[in-house]
């Protein structure tokens, strides 16, 4: 009996937050994007390794900010660090990312012709945003929880992680995921309830089940305006539960512009890689 009220408590939070984040979605502000380094392997065309060092230093200048960093690889003598980069198992390279690799809770953004990266260090996880959106670093008006923006004409994709609480974690495994404590059915009755407390004039709805980076994930997709007198928009968002932790990934763009959108958020879904076993 304990298990099942920690279920609900448990999803009475989700149900919350994704409220909480229906609430602001309209709003974002745009700042300066702080220029850094990050680390970065299979986007380079070229790993060098250095004669006579067991590890392989890459100093990466980032573009427009002229900051360096030291990147590191574990080459062997008879494989080049390249080769090492391509074939490292998961457990290695996030074996790497902790011995060499970036601080601890640093939020690292690299930013350069192709790609825009976004690796979050302190939960453990990199996403890539669309080549030519901006990236938008969160502010006060943003929920809680959201960790990093970007946006492109009117379409926001967001990124939010939020710690559940200790009351809502108790009973829970660490290794449960979003079907483990959430019935689908559910889901969808008590979210779009919670959608329409939360927003103005909201419609079409629709529900499914996907997978993120191999874990179970639940998405909603609703059209509404946030006033009488607001443009219409379209949100979709995923949400998935890794290591007691909720992750939930939304588009926001105006009606007339999603299905152009859509795609392309898609491609963001499928970029979105867990890098470190916490």
């Amino acid at each position: 009996m304990r298990f099942f009220n920690q279920k609900r408590l448990f999803f009475t939070f989700l149900v919350l937050f994704f409220g909480s984040l229906i609430f602001y979605w309209y709003e974002y502000r745009p700042a300066q994007i702080s220029k850094e380094c990050s680390w970065v392997h299979k986007f380079q065309d070229e790993i060098p390794a250095k004669p006579g060092k067991s590890v392989a230093e890459i100093e990466v200048c980032e573009q427009n900010g002229g900051m360096f960093c030291d990147l590191f690889s574990e080459p062997t003598p008879a494989q080049p660090a390249k080769d090492w980069w391509e074939e490292a198992s998961p457990e290695e390279y996030s074996r790497c990312v902790r011995e060499h690799g970036l601080k601890d809770n640093e939020k690292q953004t690299k930013k350069n012709d192709s790609e825009n990266l976004y690796r979050n260090n302190e939960y453990g996880f990199s996403i890539v945003f669309p080549k030519d959106w901006n990236l938008i670093q969160p502010s006060s008006e943003d929920a809680q929880g959201v960790v990093q923006k970007a946006s492109k004409n009117n379409a926001v994709i967001s990124i939010a992680v939020r710690t559940l609480p200790d009351s809502v974690t108790a009973s829970l495994d660490k290794n449960n995921t979003i079907e483990d404590i959430s019935n689908f059915e559910d889901f969808k009755r008590d979210t779009q309830n919670a959608i329409k407390q939360a927003t103005y004039q909201v419609e079409n709805f629709y529900f499914g089940k996907d997978n993120i980076d191999h874990v179970p994930a639940y998405w909603a997709m609703f059209s509404g305006r946030t006033s009488s007198d607001s443009q219409k928009e379209t949100v979709k968002q995923y949400q998935f539960f890794y290591k007691n932790k909720l992750y939930i990934l939304s588009l926001t763009v105006n009606e007339t512009d999603f299905s152009t959108n859509e795609d392309i958020f898609d491609e963001v879904i499928e970029s979105f890689n867990f890098t470190t076993i916490q």
